[in-house]
């Protein structure tokens, strides 16, 4: 994402006439419900805009396990 997603937001802020937290509040939610699709959980996950608002991402908390005992790869790595 670029200074389009910035862009993007701001013309919903005006067409809608809602804050900028509002809109960014709505894309996490629907992030975080992808994610939680997708990995059937997400208690650890994390979604970061950036200041400029040009990007956003989703990050994993993860337990750092030995090999051997993975247990579960959504919320741990070896």
């Amino acid at each position: 994402m670029n200074a389009d997603f910035a862009d993007s937001i701001k013309l919903i802020q005006s067409e809608r006439g809602i804050t900028e937290d509002l809109v960014l509040a709505t894309i996490e939610e629907f992030l975080m419900a992808a994610y939680k699709k997708t990995y059937g959980t997400s208690e650890n996950a994390v979604v970061r805009f950036s200041d400029t608002g040009e990007t956003v991402a989703i990050y994993a908390k993860k337990i750092i396990v030995e090999d051997d005992d993975l247990y579960d790869p959504v919320s741990e790595i070896e």
